[in-house]
């Protein structure tokens, strides 16, 4: 999210007015915005077939918003699915057969594909070995 940071004004020794609404929380220099720009988290379920095909299903409060079938790779899957993502979707909350990896921001896994589809693999891979032990 982005912050806004407006220009503070001053009492004339260097601290902020009190009664100045940009003064934010004593020590912190950055204002949030009072309406943000409508912003949304997904969430994102991949998931592998018998025969070896991915699929992936794009949500938002169980509300499917699209989905894809028959993909060659996981990373196939993933690629697809952010390529169809709305200009204010910020974040996904990504899971790979019903096992949650985590939630990311979207330019954190534009910039690391690579190590959050083997994360989410070794996630969900490390909790289907712990229910059969």
């Amino acid at each position: 999210m982005r912050c806004h940071v407006p220009a503070r004004s001053s009492t004339g020794n260097g601290t902020a007015s009190p009664a100045d609404p940009s003064a934010g929380v004593p020590g912190d220099n950055a204002v949030f915005p009072k309406t943000p720009a409508p912003t949304m988290i997904v969430r994102l379920d991949i998931e592998q077939s018998e025969t070896a095909a991915f699929s992936y299903r794009v949500s938002v409060e169980a509300e499917t918003l699209f989905d894809d079938e028959d993909l060659a790779s996981f990373d196939e899957a993933l690629i697809a699915a952010i390529e169809g993502l709305a200009p204010d979707v910020v974040g996904i909350e990504l899971a790979y057969g019903g096992v949650v990896s985590g939630t990311y921001p979207l330019d954190v896994i534009a910039a690391n594909l690579d190590q959050v589809a083997t994360h989410a693999v070794n996630t969900t891979a490390a909790i289907f070995e712990a229910r059969s032990r």
